[in-house]
C-alpha cells in the first residue's frame, strides 16, 4: 500500500506508524495503521489480518465527494486457480468490485460506478526483461523503489520510538 500511495501522491512530509502482531502466536507484523502527511492532506493506510467483514479497500474523501473501492486485484487468485495471464479479460474485475464515487455538483448529489482498470503483471515483468535485454527505460525506477523503502524504514522507526518521523 505504501508504494501505491507513493505513486499517487509522491513522497510524504512525515510518517506516523503503529505496527502490531495481533494473531495469537503470530511472529510477524499483521496489523498496521500508517499516517502519511502531505501538504494539505493525509493518506491513512490500514491493514489487519483479523478483519471479519472488510470495508472498502480504498476510500478517498474530498470537499465535494467520496470515492470507495472494494475488492482486491484479482490476478493473484486467478494465478492460484491455474489461469494463465493471457487474453483480453485478464485482470478484469466484476462490476460488484468497481469503485463508487459520490459527489455534489451544482447542488445535486450524484453516484456513479467507476470501472477498475485491469491489472497486468506482465507489463512490469516484460519491461524488466526489455530493460535488461534491449536497454529500454524502466517503468519503475530504482530511485522510486528506494524512496518507498525509506518510507517503510521510517514506519519502523516511528513505531519503535512512538513518534512522527520527518522525511
Amino acid at each position: 500500500m505504501i508504494d501505491q500511495a507513493y505513486v499517487l501522491f509522491g513522497k510524504p512530509k512525515s510518517v506516523s506508524a503503529h505496527l502490531k502482531i495481533v494473531r495469537t502466536g503470530g511472529e510477524v507484523t499483521d496489523y498496521y495503521d500508517i499516517r502519511l502527511e502531505y501538504d494539505g492532506f493525509s493518506a491513512i493506510l490500514k491493514c489487519s489480518y483479523l478483519v471479519k467483514n472488510p470495508g472498502p479497500r480504498y476510500s478517498i474523501y474530498g470537499e465535494y465527494g467520496t470515492f470507495h473501492k472494494w475488492g482486491i486485484d484479482p490476478q493473484e487468485e486467478l494465478l492460484k486457480a491455474g489461469n494463465l495471464p493471457v487474453g483480453d479479460n485478464w485482470g478484469t474485475e466484476p462490476e460488484s468490485e468497481w469503485g463508487t464515487i459520490l459527489f455534489e455538483k451544482d447542488g445535486m448529489d450524484f453516484k456513479e460506478k467507476i470501472e477498475t482498470v485491469p491489472g497486468d503483471y506482465n507489463i512490469f515483468y516484460n519491461n524488466v526483461y526489455d530493460a535488461i535485454r534491449n536497454g529500454a527505460e524502466l517503468l519503475v525506477k530504482p530511485e522510486e523503489a528506494l524512496e518507498v523503502l525509506k518510507i517503510i524504514e521510517a514506519c519502523v522507526v516511528s513505531n519503535r520510538e512512538k513518534r512522527t518521523v520527518i522525511l
